[in-house]
């Protein structure tokens, strides 16, 4: 990600700046998996959801951070001064990783064994690829609830600054509730009841909202189900991987996620076509929500004897 900032801040061609965006990219898919890992390692045993919780929360945040920031900085400055603002805080992550990172402390006991299979006979690629479809669904939903909300509003006559302000809610609410459906599930237990909750929920708001009525409390309600559920779900892997399996499994975990995710927008708005109306495209997201549902519910026969 830094040599792509790098890059993209002394780039004069169109074919260096597509460079600059593929080297940035490939890291970021990279340390979405690696970090994911080692959180996992850290926090398997205890509080696992209330970490990937708090972990996952610095994605709509980060987002937030940026356009507040660099439009403003754009305007002031011009790009190369925003881009200047990229670079030093993917540098400065680097460096800090670096000098502050350790794993812990019982990691090396836990670096061998079968690469397939486990003690009970269960393969945790199923169980890997059942935990990253339940996140890649969810995240589907929710894409397409911020991408569509707006133009769905307007349609219903909403005015477009108000229309964007309250799809916003989406977002601004799953940020603000993501740490406490980890401290949630961790203190009760219960994690995979507060999912099913969260997830019902979540779905129960997107039909709302793609009626039209009540959108703030729709995309609002949305958000906080949205986020109650991150953290728990997140853990999900924690619990069907063994140790010594976690960075492939991770692999496979956000493989399943990004193909869901990269799927589900271009299909939705073909259906948009199709039908004349967007609020097909919440009606898709409810459905693949709820689909989450059945695949939670075989999850438990793949998860670890410790889990």
């Amino acid at each position: 990600m830094t040599s792509g900032a790098l890059l993209g801040l002394f780039a004069t061609s169109w074919n260096a700046e597509i460079l600059a965006r593929l080297l940035a990219g490939m890291g970021g898919v990279l340390l979405n998996v690696l970090m994911t890992k080692m959180v996992t390692d850290w926090f398997a045993q205890k509080d696992i959801a209330t970490a990937m919780g708090l972990y996952v929360n610095s994605w709509p945040v980060g987002i937030a951070l940026a356009l507040v920031s660099l439009p403003g900085l754009h305007e002031l400055w011009g790009v190369f001064w925003a881009d200047v603002l990229v670079l030093t805080v993917c540098g400065g992550a680097l460096i800090l990783f670096m000098v502050m990172y350790q794993d812990p402390p019982d990691l090396a006991e836990s670096k061998t064994g079968p690469i397939f299979g486990q003690p009970g006979g269960a393969s945790p690629v199923i169980g890997i690829a059942l935990a990253g479809s339940i996140w890649g669904l969810m995240n589907a939903g929710l894409a397409l609830g911020f991408s569509f909300g707006t133009p769905l509003l307007v349609g219903f006559g909403v005015g477009e600054t108000v229309a964007a302000g309250q799809t916003s809610l989406l977002v601004w609410t799953l940020a603000f509730f993501a740490p406490f459906g980890g401290i949630i599930a961790d203190r009760t237990g219960r994690y995979d009841f507060v999912i099913t909750l969260a997830i019902i929920g979540f779905g129960a708001a997107m039909a709302l909202a793609a009626t039209g009525e009540m959108s703030l409390i729709a995309f609002a309600g949305a958000g906080v189900c949205a986020g109650l559920s991150a953290g728990p779900i997140m853990s999900l892997a924690a619990g069907v991987l063994p140790a010594h399996w976690r960075a492939q499994g991770m692999g496979l975990f956000f493989t399943v996620y990004y193909a869901t995710m990269m799927l589900a927008p271009p299909l939705a708005g073909f259906f948009a076509e199709r039908t004349g109306t967007l609020g097909v495209t919440f009606w898709i997201a409810v459905a693949l929500i709820w689909l989450c549902l059945p695949i939670l519910a075989l999850l438990p026969r793949y998860r670890l004897a410790s889990a």
